[in-house]
């Protein structure tokens, strides 16, 4: 058994109606746009939001109910030639519910409107996908987003959510629960998450700080900041600068040309380097491991590390304290000891042709 609600939201007019039920119209500004729509939490298991261009913002709030309020920006970029046009932004709301899929809201925005591509012939608006905000407010639920361009926060937000967008600025601060970021572009900033949180980007920059669930990043060419946080650390990059430091838990890495610099770890390291060059400053007890083909490998013990030390290079060159030994074997050189402090643990490091030191 399957049920829709749809509601048509427009710039100029929205329009809410219930199949074989009823049909009503609500005009409002015709340059612009603010509109509320609520519903109580437990009527909807998931909100998804399919958009263009603009600012959404997920925002808890004392409400029982979860609003979400529309908002068209009046003027838009590059066309103030045109500044008395506003183009019309057509959305549908859509409550959907089978026997087996639970009740989702789709959000869905249309492409560009007959009006809009009219304008496009005539050069009027240039083609330009109409800006509208978006927030979400209320009792926190699953969400999933996608988003075009613009900038997206997510402020104490206690439940799932996932964004896709193109180019922005992703940000987000506290909350419970998984949140899941892709984008190509931009920037993401989690400050405080409680929960998991997963991103990927192409070329956009990552920067977390105080997470406490765990985190999980992907780069292909942007750069990875990770600040005083805990919890299971998986960093994937294939060029950029990756910095990490003051975090505690369990670090796995697998760089491939990205700079890697880890300061003031405490806690498990493995990790597998290409060409990348790899700096790890380990506080406590040592628990590092370091797999790579090309790059320098340096470890910073404390000064009161007693490790037990194996580190060995094919064609590279070993830097080592004097307690460590070297040996010499027809195919790779190595050097095997234990450093002189109290503190037990262990450093394995393994080159192809990248040098190791150890300090």
């Amino acid at each position: 058994m399957r049920r829709f609600l749809t509601t048509s939201v427009s710039v100029t007019q929205l329009s809410f109606f219930v199949v074989s039920l009823s049909i009503f119209t609500i005009t409002v500004s015709a340059t612009t746009l603010s509109k509320k729509f609520e519903f109580n939490p437990e009527q909807v298991k998931k909100i998804k939001v399919i958009g263009l261009s603009g600012d959404v913002r997920f925002q808890k709030s004392s409400s029982k109910k979860v609003q979400l309020l529309f908002q068209s920006q009046k003027n838009i970029e590059g066309n103030s030639s045109n500044s008395g046009k506003s183009p019309n932004s057509n959305w549908e709301i859509i409550k959907e519910e089978t026997d087996t899929q639970e009740p989702t809201l789709k959000v869905r925005a249309s492409e560009l409107t007959i009006d809009e591509r009219s304008e496009k012939s005539t050069g009027g608006l240039s083609g330009q996908n109409p800006k509208v905000d978006l927030i979400i407010q209320g009792p926190a639920v699953p969400v999933d987003l996608f988003w075009r361009q613009g900038n997206v926060k997510i402020l104490g937000w206690d439940e799932v959510t996932k964004v896709r967008l193109l180019s922005g600025f992703v940000t987000i601060q506290g909350g419970l629960k998984t949140k899941d970021v892709t984008f190509q572009k931009g920037r993401l900033e989690a400050k405080g998450l409680k929960g998991q949180l997963r991103a990927e980007t192409y070329d956009g920059e990552i920067l977390v700080s105080d997470a406490e669930g765990g985190v999980r990043l992907k780069s292909f060419a942007g750069d990875v900041k990770v600040l005083s946080s805990s919890g299971k650390l998986q960093i994937s990059a294939h060029s950029g600068k990756i910095f990490l430091a003051n975090n505690t838990g369990d670090l796995q890495f697998s760089v491939d040309k990205a700079s890697m610099n880890v300061s003031e770890f405490e806690g498990v390291i493995d990790g597998h380097a290409g060409n990348s060059s790899v700096r790890i400053r380990y506080k406590g007890k040592a628990n590092v491991k370091v797999r790579s083909l090309a790059g320098l490998i340096r470890i910073d013990n404390p000064r009161n590390s007693g490790a037990q030390i194996n580190v060995g290079s094919e064609e590279g060159d070993l830097r080592l304290p004097k307690a460590i030994k070297r040996v010499q074997t027809p195919y790779l050189k190595i050097g095997r000891g234990r450093l002189q402090g109290q503190i037990p643990g262990r450093v394995y490091v393994r080159t192809k042709s990248g040098g190791v030191v150890l300090r």
